[in-house]
């Protein structure tokens, strides 16, 4: 089992994240350290040349696995140069950068590529992640990716419904198949998923589709459902991370604050019990 977090650059040192693993280490659970620089922004040459360095101290510090940036596709999480700048340049020399530092330093640490984020064309992932590849490709392949990283959320709507333009699980065979064709074999991994659940009197409307608990629970066993097939299909999935464990944990005002699989009183939404078997099937 593992647990994702993201202590970024430029915050209060390692400290915390040290202590994150030491504590997930005790109970059994591996820890994925999500590397990114505080504010968000890659246009200061001095922080992009220190983040290599970071990420191989996150691991000293106890990190299992690291995932190189958090949805470089999306504005919030890229915010200069430009995100909409195509191809995706910079986002490839940060990431290969970061990726071979770590495998010098602790080869036998997973690192994969940044979690993409369900955004609009062009920035969807099916689209933005063969640029991304193509702007250094030979970097790409000399990094020795364990992984690609996905957010494939498409909430309100269900992943068995939605087209693929709207349901990034539904483009995964599109994105492994990018990767192969230059040169790079590797798994998709889907380090966060997840849908926000509320009260009925309470629930946000999102396109005429009120996020209630229900539709939490609807949600997940949709996605549940096509992982499943394309499990059968021969899509294996090393590590899917689900957002989040309780209410109130995202960083954001949005929402995402109903993400939870428990509420904030510590009770349990229907979602729970459709998670909690599907991790049963993974042991």
């Amino acid at each position: 089992m593992w647990v994702r977090v993201s202590e970024e650059y430029g915050w209060n040192g390692l400290d915390r994240l040290k202590a994150t693993c030491d504590a997930a280490h005790a109970r059994g659970l591996k820890v994925v350290q999500a590397v990114q620089i505080a504010g968000h922004k890659y246009d200061d040459p001095a922080k992009n040349a220190a983040l290599p360095q970071f990420a191989v101290q996150c691991v000293d510090a106890g990190a299992d696995l690291i995932e190189v940036g958090n949805e470089f596709n999306h504005t919030p999480f890229w915010q200069a140069p430009p995100v909409t700048t195509m191809p995706p340049a910079a986002q490839a020399v940060i990431s290969i950068a970061v990726a071979k530092a770590v495998k010098a330093a602790h080869p036998s640490t997973p690192v994969i590529t940044n979690g993409m984020s369900p955004e609009a064309d062009p920035l969807n992932p099916w689209t933005w992640w063969p640029q991304f590849l193509d702007a250094d490709i030979a970097g790409h392949v000399g990094a020795k990716w364990d992984g690609i990283g996905l957010h494939p959320y498409c909430y309100p709507e269900l992943a068995t419904a939605n087209p693929a333009q709207w349901n990034p699980i539904l483009q995964v065979p599109s994105i492994r198949t990018a990767a192969q064709q230059r040169g790079i074999t590797t798994a998709v991994y889907l380090t966060e998923l997840g849908a926000p659940g509320f009260p009925v009197a309470t629930a946000p409307v999102i396109r005429n589709v009120a996020l209630t608990e229900q539709r939490q629970a609807d949600c997940y066993s949709a996605y549940l459902s096509v992982i499943r097939q394309q499990e059968s299909a021969g899509i294996t999935y090393p590590l899917v991370c689900f957002a989040t464990l309780f209410d109130g944990q995202s960083a954001t005002t949005s929402v995402e604050q109903g993400l939870g699989l428990i509420r904030a009183d510590g009770t349990k939404k229907p979602a729970y019990d459709i998670v909690k078997a599907f991790a049963a099937e993974a042991v």
